[in-house]
C-alpha cells in the first residue's frame, strides 16, 4: 500500500529546495493540515495543479511504483 499526502499550495511552508526546471520539481515544508490518499495495487489518483503532494510514502513494506505525469494547459 502507498500513501500520498495532499495539501493546498496556499498552506505549504517555505521552500525547502527551490524549483529545478530540469526535473520540474520543487520541495516545500509540510503544511500544518493535509489529507492522505491510500492506494493499493491497480489504484490511481489525479492531483490538480493547485495541490501540493508528497508521493512515495510506503505503508508497510516498500513496493515498486510507476508514476505518470501529464500536464494539461489550463
Amino acid at each position: 500500500m502507498l500513501m500520498i499526502s495532499i495539501g493546498s499550495l496556499m498552506d505549504v511552508g517555505m521552500n525547502k529546495i527551490p524549483y529545478a526546471e530540469e526535473n520540474d520539481i520543487e520541495f516545500y515544508e509540510d503544511p500544518e493540515f493535509f489529507g492522505s490518499v491510500f492506494l493499493r495495487e491497480g489504484d490511481y489518483t489525479v492531483v490538480g495543479y493547485e495541490d501540493a503532494h508528497k508521493p512515495h510514502i510506503a505503508v508497510g513494506k516498500p513496493m515498486a511504483v510507476k508514476k505518470i505525469v501529464i500536464k494539461v494547459p489550463v
